[in-house]
């Protein structure tokens, strides 16, 4: 695809992170019981775990590290859909993968349908990670906080997406869930510190972004 707007992508998915992840300068545990920092962080730019005992982060540390790891996460999902994606395209997968990790979309009907070039049916899977594990029933259960999560993700998905050249095809539900940190925490997944958008998406398309050397 021509055209290219790297930096637009990732402003975009800096500021649905804060909005989604929450920024926190003292360690935390996430709803998964994680120990967490900054926006949504579980691990430090080098690899280093958080943990509870850490301390505390500036201002300044954290948007570093949510920089670095955009980067990282944009580079990773750039090879999964082989560098072809619009600008919102990327931006909805990466959002995608910082919460249900990067394992699971890679082997997700999302991304499967993607590469087909399916958009309709690619925006239509991102519905299928609305669930999490209830820790007392060992059942899936659907979380209406990660519901409203996909949602707005395949908005803007949907936002930036080229005409389909294939028909919509029926989406089956995924294979590969433990693959997902929501899944192997094994909790219930709440709505706190999720803000989602209702509004409408109504960003042009802007065209595919350039090739990155692939992220840790």
């Amino acid at each position: 695809m021509d055209g290219q707007d790297l930096d637009r992508a990732k402003a975009q998915i800096d500021k649905m992170l804060r909005e989604k992840e929450g920024e926190r300068f003292k360690p935390y545990r996430c709803t998964a019981g994680v120990p967490t920092i900054g926006v949504g962080a579980t691990s430090y730019p080098d690899g280093r775990k958080v943990t509870m005992r850490d301390p505390p982060i500036t201002a300044a540390r954290m948007n570093e590290m949510l920089a670095i790891e955009i980067d990282r996460a944009v580079d990773t999902v750039l090879e999964m859909v082989n560098h072809e994606a619009t600008t919102q395209q990327l931006v909805a997968l990466v959002v995608c993968a910082y919460n249900i990790g990067f394992a699971g979309l890679r082997g997700s009907s999302i991304v499967k349908a993607h590469n087909r070039g399916d958009f309709a049916s690619a925006a239509q899977a991102f519905g299928l990670w609305d669930k999490v594990r209830n820790p007392k029933t060992g059942q899936l259960e659907r979380d209406l906080g990660l519901a409203a999560r996909r949602a707005q993700e395949a908005a803007v998905y949907l936002s930036g997406s080229l005409t389909s050249s294939r028909p919509t095809q029926a989406v089956a539900s995924e294979s590969k869930l433990s693959r997902s940190p929501l899944m192997q925490a094994g909790t219930a997944v709440t709505t706190a510190g999720i803000a989602v958008m209702n509004e409408a998406v109504t960003s042009p398309v802007i065209p595919a972004v350039p090739t990155l050397a692939q992220a840790n």
